[in-house]
C-alpha cells in the first residue's frame, strides 16, 4: 500500500470511490477536479482504495488563530474495508500535522467510536430552535440591516471575524463560502445588521420555505444582546408570510435561548456536531488563556502520537502560563488524546467529580489547578468541509 496525492488523472476513481462510500451517482461529465484541498489515497499500484480530503484552516482560540485541518471526505471502496487503508491515510495527516504545524484537527464523524482510535472525541453539540412568530413580538421592529451582495466583502469577513474571535474552535473566514452574494438566484440572504450609528453588529443568512411557511436561519452571530434583539426585530419583516422561525444550527448554550421568556414554547433539540483531535498539545497549552491566580499542574498525556506523548507540566499565573516538558511518573492528570480534546476543547467545565464519567482520564486528588486552566468558554464550529 503507498500514500500519495490524488492527481488529476486519478479524478474518475476519487468520484467513483465517494460514490461507492456516500451513495452517489457518477456523472463525469458534470464533475471537474477540486482545486481548493488536497486528497491523498491509500493505493495498490494504480488501484485508489480509500481517499481522504484535507482542509487547511485557522480556528479562533482563546482569541488566537491556530493552524487547524478540516478532514471530510474520508471514503473506501468495500472491497478494501478493513486493510488498514484509512488508518494508513490518518497516520500520514499526523506526519502532516507536524510538516504544516496544523495544532488542531477537526471531522464530522459517522461514528464516534471509529475515530476515537485516531484521536477524535465530541467536542460540541450543536440545537436546533423552533419559535412561534407571536414570540418575536416582544423584539421591536426595526429596518436596520443592509442585504449583502458581494459588494465590500472584507467589511464582511471583518465583522465575522471579530464575532468568532470570541468563540472558540471557529474558524477564520475570507471568503464568501458561507455567505450569500447572489441572493437573488438563490433566494437565500446574507443581511448584516447595524446599530443605529452605522456600526455592523449581527450577521443572519436565512432562507425562506413557502410551503412551510417558515424561515430557516442558516446562521446568526452577533456582538451583543442589543444586536442579537435588533436583528430579531428585523426578522420580524417577515411575520406575515411565515409562522415559524427555525433556528437550524446553534451552539449549545446559545444566549438566544434566554432571549424568549416562554420556555415551555420552544422547540428545542440537541444533536453531536464536531469532533476534534490535538495534533500539538504543547502548542495548545502554551495558547491557552490562564486565570489570574497561581495554579501548577502536570499533565500526562497518554496520546499514541508520539510528539504529543509524555509529561507536561504548567505553572500559571497573572494570565499566563510557562509550559515544559518533564519527565516524571507523578501527575494531577492524565489523559488519552480523545479525553484531552474533551477537555481541553469543549468548554464544557469538567471538574474532578464530572470527569469520573468519561473514558481516558485519570486524576490524582482534585487536580483542581487544571480544571481551573480550562472553565466554561463560548465554543462553536459550524463550518463544514
Amino acid at each position: 500500500m503507498e500514500i500519495k496525492k490524488v492527481c488529476p488523472e486519478d479524478f474518475e476513481q476519487f468520484c467513483n470511490v465517494s460514490a461507492m462510500a456516500f451513495i452517489w451517482k457518477v456523472d463525469m461529465s458534470k464533475e471537474s477536479f477540486p482545486e481548493k484541498e488536497s486528497i491523498y489515497g491509500a493505493f495498490e499500484g494504480d488501484t485508489l482504495m480509500a481517499q481522504v480530503e484535507l482542509f487547511g484552516h485557522e480556528a479562533f482560540f482563546c482569541n488566537r488563530l491556530l493552524p487547524a485541518v478540516g478532514i471530510g471526505g474520508v471514503a473506501t471502496m468495500p472491497e478494501y474495508r478493513r486493510k488498514g487503508a484509512v488508518r494508513g491515510l490518518f497516520e500520514h495527516t499526523e506526519a502532516l500535522a507536524e510538516e504544516n504545524g496544523w495544532v488542531l484537527g477537526f471531522l464530522y464523524p459517522f461514528s464516534f467510536n471509529y475515530y476515537r482510535q485516531f484521536g477524535y472525541e465530541l467536542v460540541m453539540r450543536t440545537l436546533e430552535l423552533s419559535v412561534k412568530t407571536q414570540y418575536l413580538s416582544a423584539f421591536e421592529r426595526n429596518s436596520n440591516a443592509e442585504i449583502y451582495t458581494g459588494k465590500n466583502p472584507d467589511e464582511l469577513h471583518t465583522i465575522y471575524n471579530r464575532i468568532a474571535a470570541n468563540t472558540n474552535l471557529m474558524f477564520c473566514r475570507t471568503d464568501d463560502t458561507y455567505f450569500i452574494k447572489e441572493p437573488y438566484k438563490t433566494a437565500e440572504y446574507t443581511y448584516i445588521w447595524r446599530y443605529n450609528d452605522g456600526t455592523p453588529g449581527a450577521i443572519v443568512t436565512y432562507a425562506l420555505d413557502r410551503e412551510q411557511r417558515t424561515l430557516n436561519v442558516k446562521e446568526i452571530f452577533f456582538t451583543d444582546r442589543q444586536a442579537l434583539a435588533g436583528v430579531l426585530g428585523f426578522l420580524r419583516c417577515y411575520d406575515a408570510q411565515v409562522d415559524e422561525y427555525r433556528f437550524l444550527k446553534l451552539q449549545q448554550h446559545s444566549p438566544l435561548l434566554d432571549m424568549f421568556g416562554e420556555h415551555n414554547k420552544l422547540g428545542v433539540s440537541m444533536k453531536p456536531g464536531a469532533a476534534a483531535r490535538i495534533y500539538d498539545l504543547e502548542a495548545l497549552l502554551k495558547a491557552n488563556e490562564y486565570p489570574d491566580t497561581h495554579g501548577h499542574f502536570t499533565l500526562l498525556s497518554r496520546d499514541t502520537l508520539a510528539r504529543n506523548s509524555g509529561a507536561f507540566e504548567v505553572e500559571y499565573e497573572h494570565s499566563c502560563a510557562q509550559v515544559r516538558r518533564v519527565k516524571t511518573d507523578k501527575y494531577d492528570i492524565a489523559l488519552t488524546a480523545p479525553a484531552a480534546a474533551r477537555l481541553l476543547l469543549s468548554g464544557e467545565a469538567f471538574n474532578a467529580g464530572t470527569v469520573t464519567y468519561l473514558d481516558g482520564v485519570e486524576t490524582n486528588g482534585e487536580a483542581a489547578d487544571f480544571f481551573r486552566a480550562f472553565p466554561q468558554r463560548n465554543t462553536f464550529l459550524c463550518d463544514g468541509f
